[in-house]
């Protein structure tokens, strides 16, 4: 198993910092892709996927098994310990999701293919506001890809989901409209905040998305 991660986190503006730190125990996606079974069996049922990175909240071990927190239900399953890794989260206030800063932060990723005339680039971008000003609970989420080929000329669209903002991730079950009334179901997806020394970013199915600032 891969020696634990210790990243530190800090409070988004308008957050008072407890006076002791918080300190969370995840486990973390170290292979490509994995499966979250209920039992610890690889002939147990599957309850979920996983992707590089993707954190959940660690609850034990039992024998080669990890025993984590399905975030789609709050009850127990498990990570194959040769897909996942141990780590620790310590933040000034609460953990994890503090890293997604305020409201109006973009992280977005871009990819090109094709060469010369034939070039494209997408670019997806994701932004997140709160509409109970609070940091735990409801979150709206804009995701937008932009499609520009190589004479600059740009096509653009957005779709919205609703979510639940936990101390480990945010959960994406809801889609939505703009002003985040709900108007159907989405595959249930996770986003996972990330915080290092020298780098900042959210990470969804595995995709690494930067923070941008405008």
């Amino acid at each position: 198993m891969a020696a634990a991660m210790l990243m530190t986190l800090t409070a988004p503006a308008g957050l008072q910092a407890q006076d002791t730190e918080t300190s969370v125990e995840v486990a973390y996606i170290s292979s490509k892709s994995a499966n979250i079974r209920e039992q610890p069996s690889t002939s147990a049922a599957i309850v979920g996927k996983a992707y590089t990175n993707d954190a959940f909240r660690l609850l034990g071990t039992e024998g080669d098994w990890l025993k984590i927190e399905n975030p789609y239900t709050g009850k127990p399953a498990y990570l194959a310990n040769s897909v996942a890794s141990e780590g620790s989260f310590t933040a000034e206030y609460t953990p994890l999701y503090t890293a997604f800063k305020d409201s109006g932060t973009t992280y977005e990723n871009t990819e090109c293919s094709g060469k010369g005339s034939r070039e494209s680039c997408t670019t997806t971008s994701w932004n997140f506001e709160w509409p109970a000003k609070k940091y735990f609970g409801p979150v709206v989420i804009t995701k937008t890809v932009r499609v520009t080929d190589a004479s600059g000329r740009a096509n653009a669209f957005s779709s919205y989901y609703k979510g639940t903002c936990t101390p480990a991730h945010i959960i994406v079950t809801d889609e939505c409209d703009d002003e985040g009334n709900i108007t159907g179901k989405t595959e249930p997806f996770i986003i996972t905040a990330i915080a290092e020394m020298d780098a900042e970013g959210i990470i969804i199915g595995g995709t690494v998305y930067d923070t941008v600032s405008y």
